[in-house]
């Protein structure tokens, strides 16, 4: 996944993602901004799943904050992103 965001120091965005049939989606501030073709097991990795950490290479941590992460049991709608974005 990618995107060329540039996020200065102190702005706050909305960042989401979503997998559903063999499709990876990246949403910044409620817009797709990103989709590539994935089809294997999203569960199946020899590391540990973390948020803001490389799963790859520890102790190289995601310089800034988290608030508001929230994991869902479904992959959300773009529509369904942008309720939620707009909401805050």
């Amino acid at each position: 996944m990618g995107g060329s965001r540039v996020v200065r120091k102190g702005q706050w965005l909305y960042l989401a993602g979503t997998r559903k049939d063999g499709k990876l989606k990246l949403y910044f501030d409620g817009n797709q901004v990103d989709e590539n073709n994935y089809m294997g097991d999203i569960l199946a990795c020899e590391f540990d799943w973390r948020i803001g950490e490389n799963m790859q290479y520890y102790d190289r941590y995601m310089k800034g904050e988290l608030d508001e992460v929230m994991i869902y049991y479904k992959a959300l709608s773009g529509e369904e992103i942008q309720i939620i974005k707009n909401k805050k």
